[in-house]
């Protein structure tokens, strides 16, 4: 992580009018810092995971902005609109699956900032 250079959008899961409908909604974030690491797991056979972890500068988060485990963050703009998790993975080889939210960091004296981490989908 150099940088707060990044843009990302995160796509945030909300209930929609019934409770089977997941509504994903989206929130552009420019001045992120993003870094990935690729690791492999012995465990029956070899298999390959990507692990991710994302910064964001205090200054940039919106105050409407909830970010939980579950919701998704990918590298670059993202598409308006989304139905499933499938649509971004598909298109999108840089995007996880949030796992940890760490928000203590965004009342540190020094550089206040979210960091939001999580494994990818290995493309």
């Amino acid at each position: 992580m150099i940088g707060f250079d990044k843009t990302i959008t995160i796509y945030t899961q909300e209930v929609g009018d019934t409770v089977k409908e997941i509504v994903w909604i989206r929130t552009q974030i420019d001045g992120a810092s993003w870094s990935s690491a690729n690791r492999v797991i012995a465990e029956k056979g070899f298999r390959s995971a990507d692990d991710y972890s994302v910064r964001i500068l205090a200054r940039n988060i919106p105050d409407n902005l909830h970010v939980k485990n579950g919701d998704i963050v990918m590298l670059g703009v993202g598409p308006e609109e989304i139905k499933s998790v499938i649509e971004i993975t598909r298109q999108y080889s840089e995007c996880f699956t949030v796992t940890a939210v760490h928000d203590s960091n965004v009342n540190t004296p020094l550089l206040p900032h979210l960091r939001l981490e999580g494994g990818g989908y290995g493309k």
